[in-house]
Formats: C-alpha cells, sequence, structure tokens
C-alpha cells in the first residue's frame, strides 16, 4: 500500500495481468476496482491500519477480470454495495453471482473524501467508466488512459476510445490514478493520449 496525494488515500499498485487498486476513506471504505485476486486485499488493508470490514463501497471501471477478479475476497469478508455502469454492470453481476447497482453517467459516488463524478468513457468496454474528484483535480482512469500518453486496447469502436479521450482532455487533472501503471501528477498525460489516439487512427 502507497499513499496517495490525498488524506485518507492509498493504493496497491497492479504487477503482470493485475489492475492497480485505489482505497478511499477509513470507517467507509471505498475500494476503487479490485485487482485479478492475485492480491490478497486484506493482508494490504491491514497495512495502512485499514480493516476489510471497513469497505462499504466496491466501484468497478469496467468488467475486466484483472479488475473485478479480487471482488470475491471482499465480499465475503464485507458487505459492500458494488457499483458498475451499463452493460458491464450486467456482466459483472452475472459472472459474480451478486447484486450490482446500475451507475449513471455524471453520478455522484459519496465518499469520506467527498464526491466522485461518474464519466462514462466507452472504448476499452461498452460499459468502462472514469471518476473525477473535483475537489483535488483527481482522475481514477480506469484503462481509459494511462501515464506517458498510453491508452487502453480499445475493444470497442475506434472512434468511442478518441471521444472519451477527447472528453477527459477537458478536464482539469492534477492527479491521474490509471488502472495500470504508476499514478502522476499533471494533465498533459491526458492530452498526449488524445494526440496518439488521432495519430493512432490516421495511421490505420
Amino acid at each position: 500500500m502507497l499513499p496517495l496525494k490525498l488524506a485518507n488515500a492509498w493504493g496497491i499498485e497492479g504487477r503482470n495481468l493485475c489492475s492497480n487498486v485505489y482505497t478511499l476513506g477509513r470507517d467507509q471504505i471505498t475500494l476503487i476496482d479490485t485487482g485479478s485476486g492475485g492480491i490478497r486485499l486484506e493482508s494490504a488493508l491491514e497495512s495502512a491500519g485499514l480493516s476489510i470490514k471497513n469497505v462499504a463501497q466496491v466501484v468497478l471501471t469496467h468488467c475486466h477480470s484483472d479488475h473485478v477478479g479480487g471482488l470475491a475476497e471482499i465480499v465475503e469478508k464485507a458487505s459492500p454495495h458494488v457499483l458498475a455502469c451499463g452493460y458491464d454492470a450486467s456482466i459483472i453481476g452475472h459472472s459474480c453471482g451478486i447484486d450490482v447497482e446500475l451507475l449513471q453517467e455524471y453520478a455522484l459516488v459519496k465518499t469520506e473524501l467527498g464526491p466522485l463524478r461518474v464519466l462514462r468513457t466507452p472504448g476499452h468496454t461498452k460499459g468502462s467508466i472514469c471518476l473525477y474528484h473535483a475537489a483535488s483535480k483527481a482522475l481514477f482512469s480506469g484503462d481509459t488512459v494511462f501515464a506517458n500518453g498510453y491508452f487502453g486496447k480499445v475493444e470497442l469502436r475506434d472512434v468511442d476510445m478518441l471521444k472519451s479521450l477527447e472528453r477527459l482532455a477537458k478536464l482539469e487533472v492534477r492527479l491521474l490514478f490509471p488502472g495500470h501503471g504508476p499514478w502522476v501528477e499533471d494533465g498533459w498525460h491526458v492530452k498526449l493520449a488524445l494526440e496518439n489516439a488521432k495519430l493512432w487512427l490516421s495511421s490505420r
């Protein structure tokens, strides 16, 4: 567990085919993604003085197993609300055998650090989302955009990913917390991803 540049927030760095996991708060913990299941989340939380029993909600940025595989451990040891968006929510609910609360565009997810704004960003999957913490200008970007101008593998129409990146590039981003790789400062990472996506599309 590494502290983020947000009060009472930590990150677990994913390795290989495992996503990063982010935790917000102490008493009513919000998890953003859960990794592949290869990380022992209970032990990781305890290393930061947190209890897995205090996980109140899990927000999943999309339905891929490297982001939802750790959900079973959380559900077994806590009773969290599980939230996801659109078609991805139904996939997660069906595959995990749990009820998943459906997030809507622009919804506010309440956390101990303040609200997270839900932004639909299809392209990597149909129901991919990002979460924006306006108070700190922090973007939890799932597999839509990564540090140093990289963006997620496109599983749907190329134009969907481009539109999603265009949308994110309009935000004021001071902290970027992606689904994989390092978390970084400054919004130029998002803007560079947009430019790289444009170049990629033009070369196809």
